[in-house]
């Protein structure tokens, strides 16, 4: 019954909890209910949720409302001090989304792939999905592939099996709310394959119990989606920043009489250097990849090389077309155009982790 708990995060529920926990009753399931702070007037949703599941439940309450991130957060912990040989847990929604069977279904998947990170996926083209919903899922998976190399259907749905490991990592996310379930798909990048269910789609009234902030929530979503782009262009800045200073630098002080030979060998120390601090940067901070220094180091000279060479064509080239009088606006339109286009190539060739997602897209019930 302990070795994949259900983790229910409530805020303010109503009679959804009610009817979920006395589904799960029937089950061996040990259920754990997050009180995130609601207040005094719901305390009886909690206690009847109690009482109904009895020894299968474990209720942990604060006082001041904090985010489902939080609440996620103080039920992982709870797990990984008192079911420390647990093979990881399910974290459902309370407000009847999510049905004792769909949780039931990723409790069985997470079971045969403990080391995966389960995600159920809902049917967006359902004529009952508020288009907001739609709208706001596409966009987000559509960025969050662009910018992080992770290809998901949907990308906020509560509905998931986390492994133990994977908890351990999670606890330190400093997010608490619902940008945090975007900072989960990133953070499994690289460590922990991820496992498409298919599950139904169930909206209860155009979803109006949710307590989503469209505007304060889906700019830290998409804060924490871009989170890695922003990063990699400034240290790009950064490091183009480095490159001029060094090349002032080694100007000012290399005994070197000839100007011409001064100015190239100038420009060459402070590249070696500057190229040298954005790897690094790149490697540790920004992509976080746990690839060979060596291969990485490999990959990211060859995608420089193409990148100086193709500036220098492209420019050549656009400058015998369009005239010389517009060489400086065609040099920032190429530069930037290959800047978007390598930072693809960086993420996806150069800093990728070797593990891939796993998709299994059958059919919704």
């Amino acid at each position: 019954m302990k070795d994949i708990p259900i983790i229910l995060p409530s805020y303010e529920p109503d009679g959804a909890l009610t009817e979920l926990v006395k589904d799960l009753s029937k089950t061996e399931n040990l259920v754990i209910i997050v009180n995130d702070g609601s207040g005094e007037k719901y305390d009886s949703f909690f206690e009847e949720a109690k009482s109904i599941l009895k020894e299968k439940c474990i209720l942990i309450s604060y006082k001041e409302n904090r985010g489902k991130g939080y609440a996620l957060k103080a039920a992982f912990s709870y797990i990984l001090e008192h079911f420390p040989d647990a093979l990881g847990a399910v974290t459902a929604d309370s407000d009847g989304q999510h049905s004792c069977d769909e949780i039931l279904k990723i409790r069985q998947e997470l079971s045969r792939h403990p080391l995966s990170l389960i995600l159920g996926v809902r049917e967006f083209e359902s004529k009952t999905t508020p288009w907001k919903s739609a709208f706001g899922n596409k966009m987000s998976a559509g960025l969050l592939a662009l910018t992080s190399n992770i290809k998901v259907t949907d990308t906020q749905c509560g509905l998931r099996g986390i492994p133990l490991a994977f908890m351990s990592q999670l606890i330190k996310i400093r997010e608490n709310r619902f940008a945090f379930e975007t900072e989960m798909l990133i953070k499994s990048s690289g460590t922990y394959p991820i496992l498409e269910v298919p599950i139904k789609t169930i909206y209860i009234d155009n979803n109006r119990a949710t307590h989503f902030r469209p505007v304060a929530d889906s700019l830290k979503i998409l804060v924490s989606i871009c989170r890695i782009f922003f990063a990699y262009s400034l240290l790009a800045i950064a490091s183009s920043c480095l490159d001029l200073l060094l090349f002032w630098f080694w100007c000012r002080f290399l005994k070197i009489e000839n100007p011409v030979l001064l100015a190239g060998a100038a420009s060459v120390l402070a590249r070696i250097a500057s190229v040298i601090f954005n790897f690094t940067m790149n490697y540790k901070v920004v992509f976080m990849t746990k690839n060979s220094v060596l291969k990485a180091a490999e990959k990211y000279i060859l995608v420089a090389c193409f990148q100086m060479l193709a500036s220098a064509a492209l420019l050549m080239m656009s400058v015998r077309i369009f005239g010389s009088d517009y060489r400086m606006l065609l040099k920032v339109i190429i530069d930037t155009v290959l800047f978007l286009v390598t930072f693809q190539v960086q993420a996806r060739y150069t800093f990728a982790n070797r593990k891939s997602s796993i998709n299994n897209m059958g059919d919704s019930q």
